[in-house]
C-alpha cells in the first residue's frame, strides 16, 4: 500500500499532491503528476530517463482525506531521512521488477526495520496551526 506524506510533491513542478493533482506512476516506478508527464517532450522518465508509454501511465488512488491541505508541516523534512527513503524505494523497486532471492529480502529487511524505527511518524508532526 502506498502511504502519502502530506508533503508529498511532484518531482518535476514541486507541487503538493491535492485531490485536483493526484499522483500518477510510470513503469520505473516514479511518481509525477499528470500535467508534468503530458509536459514531457519525448515520454521518458525526468528521473532516470526509462521510457514509457501514454496507455502505461497509472493514476494511484488514494484517500481524499489524506491528501495534503495547504498548510506546511511545522518542520522541514530530514533530508538524509528523506535520501535514505529513497535509496530502499530504489532498492525494493529493483527488487520487485527483476526478481529477488530470499537472501537478498532479508538483507534489506534488516537494514530497512532499523532504520523505520528511527522514523518519527506522521502523525506526531503538528501544523503550525495546530
Amino acid at each position: 500500500m502506498l502511504v502519502l506524506h502530506p508533503n508529498s510533491q511532484c518531482d518535476v513542478c514541486l507541487d503538493n499532491y491535492t485531490a485536483f493533482r493526484e499522483p500518477n506512476v510510470i513503469t520505473c516506478g516514479h511518481v509525477f503528476c499528470r500535467r508534468c508527464l503530458q509536459s514531457l517532450v519525448r515520454p521518458s522518465c525526468p528521473l532516470c530517463r526509462t521510457p514509457f508509454f501514454e496507455q502505461d501511465v497509472r493514476r494511484l488512488h488514494v484517500d481524499k482525506a489524506t491528501l495534503p491541505s495547504s498548510t506546511p508541516l511545522s518542520s522541514p523534512p530530514d533530508l538524509e531521512s528523506v535520501d535514505r527513503a529513497r535509496q530502499f524505494q530504489t532498492q525494493l523497486t529493483r527488487m520487485i521488477r527483476g526478481g529477488a532471492t530470499a537472501s537478498d529480502l532479508y538483507e534489506v529487511q534488516s537494514e530497512l526495520k532499523p532504520w523505520l524505527s528511527t522514523q518519527e511518524p506522521d502523525d506526531v508532526r503538528q501544523s503550525p496551526t495546530s
